[in-house]
């Protein structure tokens, strides 16, 4: 299965107790934090809106966090590129990638301070020293936070950002407010130094919102929708970063919602099949039978899931939040087509509001 564009019918909604919200357009932010459970399609939708950034003229970065020292970076699997590290490199024209794990944003964090790589080298040649400050909770996590401060704040020789935007490619529901949040963290126990100054640097950088927004990827079923839900939930109430968009990816098309005279999913199939005449002319231009069982089999399934699709959504646009849709269709091939596409349906449904 792949998920691609639709150029048919409805692909955006927009939603808070039954009002539009204020507009907002993503291009202008200059990062993107990007959340989701594992599997929703997550780093699709981070390239999809690089591919839209870039066809504006916008030089991208796209982040993600490496979890192992082996860990390959998705994006470089979508764009078809040798895999990145923690230095940005070209992926596609206007959009770079990296890939960062903690012991690489540790040593540039400290550099930065020393100056000298020669007085570092000395203090974390060790690799006690390494592995007691990862045994702290939260120290590799803010060192990718600082990092990716770091790059949104690199300038040019002439002074002009490096990256016009940063796409971060975050970590799963479970873990993503961990990330937002252990900068705060820093602070309250830290009180001073440079640690707690950084870490109060990266907060008003991530809690700007005219800098920042956090983001959301999920498919309109029940565990990733819960996993959404709770995640909106606790970081309303423990932080006040700026919300963007819920991203609902690969919604199944309806078969029968737009019949007339069909109110559901299950009407529309059980007209289908009590259609006696119209399934004998099916098998006899299929010159099989068994043929019209499959396609009806085929047919429930596809309404099942999109009766599914319905009901998640619906809890979803109770959540006072921006939304996206983004419909489901099969195809071959899952290639930058597909990302473009995608792009597309987010671009227009911005221009929408």
């Amino acid at each position: 299965m792949c998920r691609v564009y639709s150029p048919e019918g409805p692909t955006y909604t927009l939603r808070v107790s039954g009002h539009l919200k204020n507009h907002m357009n993503l291009l202008d932010k200059r990062i993107l934090i990007i959340s989701g459970k594992g599997g929703v399609g997550k780093s699709t939708i981070c390239a999809a809106l690089a591919r839209m950034s870039a066809r504006a003229g916008k030089r991208v970065l796209i982040v993600e966090a490496a979890t192992r020292s082996d860990s390959k970076a998705r994006i470089t699997e979508i764009f078809n590129t040798p895999d990145v590290g923690f230095e940005p490199r070209e992926v596609f024209p206007n959009i770079h990638a990296a890939n960062l794990d903690a012991d690489s944003c540790m040593k540039d964090c400290v550099l930065q301070k020393v100056r000298l790589e020669m007085i570092y080298n000395a203090a974390f040649r060790f690799p006690f020293v390494r592995n007691t400050l990862h045994f702290f909770p939260g120290v590799k996590e803010f060192m990718i936070m600082y990092r990716i401060m770091c790059l949104e704040q690199a300038r040019s020789s002439s002074g002009r950002p490096r990256y016009d935007q940063i796409i971060f490619d975050g970590p799963t529901t479970g873990h993503s407010l961990f990330y937002l949040e252990i900068s705060q963290l820093f602070v309250d126990i830290l009180k001073a130094g440079f640690f707690a100054r950084d870490a109060k640097k990266v907060i008003d950088s991530i809690i700007d919102p005219d800098k920042t927004c956090f983001n959301v990827v999920t498919l309109a079923e029940e565990m990733p929708v819960n996993e959404t839900l709770d995640l909106l939930r606790n970081a309303k109430a423990a932080l006040d970063i700026p919300l963007g968009y819920i991203f609902i990816n690969a919604i199944q098309p309806s078969l029968f919602g737009e019949i007339e005279g069909v109110e559901s999913e299950r009407e529309g199939l059980e007209k289908l099949k009590a259609d006696e005449a119209g399934s004998e002319k099916l098998a006899a231009a299929l010159g099989d039978a068994g043929a019209v069982e499959s396609l009806l089999e085929t047919a429930a399934f596809q309404s099942e899931r999109s009766d599914i699709n319905r009901r998640q959504i619906a809890r979803l646009l109770e959540h006072p939040m921006r939304f996206m849709r983004i419909p489901f269709i099969y195809s071959k091939n899952f290639d930058l087509n597909t990302i473009d596409g995608i792009a597309d349906t987010i671009t227009k449904g911005m221009a929408q509001e």
